[in-house]
């Protein structure tokens, strides 16, 4: 985490499988060594705001990188795996995005 600042322009820490543990605290024990970082950052404990938040705040020459699920189809807290396919919850976010003016598509031509 303390390469955070000098690789990353902007880093937004959210959780995932946080178990049977209380997601703030696991985001705050991380903060610390990202602090460290020197870098820019906000803890947004809901992934989903999370990444909307980096897609609204990404311009086009932007890379988003969201590391932690890999190929996990959900979300575990407290014992229930509750579904979330990350793959269709970004295309969902842009779509709306998008249907919503706050992004515009990008034009690959």
């Amino acid at each position: 985490m303390k390469y955070l600042g000098r690789l990353a322009d902007y880093t937004i820490l959210m959780s995932d499988q946080v178990r049977t543990e209380d997601p703030l605290k696991i985001l705050k024990d991380i903060e610390v060594g990202v602090k460290k970082s020197g870098g820019k950052y906000t803890i947004i404990v809901d992934r989903t705001e999370g990444i909307r938040h980096a897609i609204s705040v990404a311009t086009p020459d932007d890379i988003i990188v969201i590391p932690g699920l890999g190929h996990d189809l959900y979300l575990e807290r407290n014992g229930v795996k509750y579904p979330y396919d990350e793959r269709k919850v970004i295309a969902k976010l842009i779509d709306e995005m998008i249907a919503s003016g706050e992004k515009k598509p990008i034009d690959n031509k």
